[in-house]
Parts: structure tokens; sequence; C-alpha cells
């Protein structure tokens, strides 16, 4: 089993220009990038931009509206029509990235106050993205970082996919989301109860998002961890590098580099 490395373009290298991202990410040997917002740029120039730097998208996000005026994604207040649009225009998105997992962002709001409504549409989504080739993913986002965001904690997102009773609708589980939520003790032990829903894992180092190196949180434990569960996905990068990106990805990646290195088998193969 390998566990592949995907880094996060709209948190890392962002001292580059979007373009020019991709080609940095192949640099260290990494095989895959996650794309959140891929609505702003031309998604030929995208595209281009992955076959240069021969690489795999291994995740966008949904379209979430306007974000500038807080909306972060459209399942809880948007009109069918356009909740519907915009799971049609990220599986169209997907298909010319060769992305195969849509995060479906829920928005702000509470789940309970449109529970059928929220419940009805995401099992559309669902659908409409398994016809199309495309895995559907909910995560847990902590309120420190989104306060009104509708999926606080991994027991939401499993409330919510039991009610959905999809086989397309997975998790995606952010570890530092749940450091914040669930505290550094439960970490290890929400990833374990969670994954046979978890379709994609995102790690970031605490308590300041930066490099999982040496907080609570570190890329190599959680890969032994990853590979004792038998988890054969995407682990996406997406922390705030501390100061250039290039440095600490480097710091970062030889901390797994004479086991779990990208591309590379884990101990329990």
């Amino acid at each position: 089993m390998a566990i592949r490395i995907a880094a996060n373009v709209d948190w890392l290298f962002n001292e580059l220009q979007p373009l020019d991202r991709f080609a940095a990410v192949a640099s260290h040997g990494i095989e895959g990038v996650e794309i959140l917002f891929p609505y702003g740029v031309q998604v030929d120039q995208l595209a281009h931009a992955v076959t240069a730097a021969h690489l795999e998208v291994a995740l966008i996000n949904s379209p979430v509206g306007d974000w500038a005026n807080g909306d972060r994604g459209l399942a809880m207040t948007a009109d069918d029509a356009t909740f519907e649009a915009s799971i049609a225009l990220a599986a169209q998105t997907a298909h010319a990235l060769n992305c195969t997992r849509v995060h479906v962002l829920s928005g702000n709001g509470s789940v309970d106050d449109h529970w059928y409504r929220y419940i009805r549409r995401m099992r559309w989504a669902s659908e409409h993205l398994a016809q199309a080739g495309l895995t559907m993913c909910l995560e847990a986002i902590n309120p420190t970082d989104m306060a009104e965001y509708a999926l606080a904690t991994p027991g939401d997102v499993s409330r919510v996919l039991e009610a959905i009773d999809h086989p397309n609708a997975r998790m995606q589980l952010d570890l530092f989301h749940t450091w914040v939520t669930e505290g550094p003790d439960r970490v290890a032990q929400t990833l374990s109860d969670n994954i046979w829903h978890i379709d994609h894992v995102q790690i970031a180092g605490t308590p300041q998002r930066n490099e999982p190196l040496d907080g609570d949180i570190t890329l190599a434990n959680t890969m032994h961890q990853l590979s004792q569960l038998d988890y054969n996905g995407w682990l996406g990068l997406e922390y705030r590098p501390a100061n250039q990106t290039a440095e600490g990805l480097t710091r970062v990646l030889a901390t797994i580099a004479d086991g779990y290195g990208p591309g590379k088998k884990s101990p329990s193969s």
C-alpha cells in the first residue's frame, strides 16, 4: 500500500504566481495537488500547468458562492437551481483537471434548522457526482476558523453521512480541525474510528497550522498510523508555511523520506 502526498497549492508556494506553483510542487518529488478554488483561473490554463508538471489533482472544492461576503458553500442557503448548477460546474471542472474527488462545502448555518433540505441536496449531489465518476467528500471545519460553518466536528460529518446513506458520500478528515475540536488526545482515535468513512485526509502542524513537524500532529506519525489502518489514499499538506514554502517542505518530506516518501511503500506493505 502506498500513501500518496498532495500539496495544497492554495496554502503552499504563495510566494509564487498560482500557475507557477505546480512546477514548484513537482520539483520536491510530490505527485499530487489539492486545488481549493479552481474557478478564478481559466481551467484550461490550470490543466496545462498540472499536466506540464506531471501531477495529479487529488481534490477540488465545489464553488462556495461569494467568499468575500461570507459565503462558505451553497448547500444551506442557495436555491435548488443555484446549488445544482454549482455541483455541475464542480463536476465539469474536475473532469477538465482529471480529478476524481470533490469536497462539497456545506456553507454556514445550522444543519438541524435545514435538515431535510440539506440531506436531500447532499444526497442529490452524491448521486450526480457518482454518475460523473466523482467521489463526494464532506469535511468538518473547526469553529475557531469558521464560526458559523455547518459541520464543526467529525461527529457532525458522520451523522450527515449516515443520513445521506449513499455509497458515494465520504468523509474528508482534516487532522488540524480535528485537533482543535476534539483535543490532542483524540486525534488518532478519531482517525481510527472514522477510517471506514474516510476518502481523503489532510494534515497541518499544531498549534499554529504550520509544518507538521514537531507538535501533536506530525507527518511521519500520521503516515505510520494510516499505514496501520490500511489507508490507501491521499494525504494532503494543507498548512501555512512558517517561512518560505520550500524550506519547510524540504524538512517535512525529509522526516518521512526513509520509509514513507511520496510513491514509496509503507512499512506494513
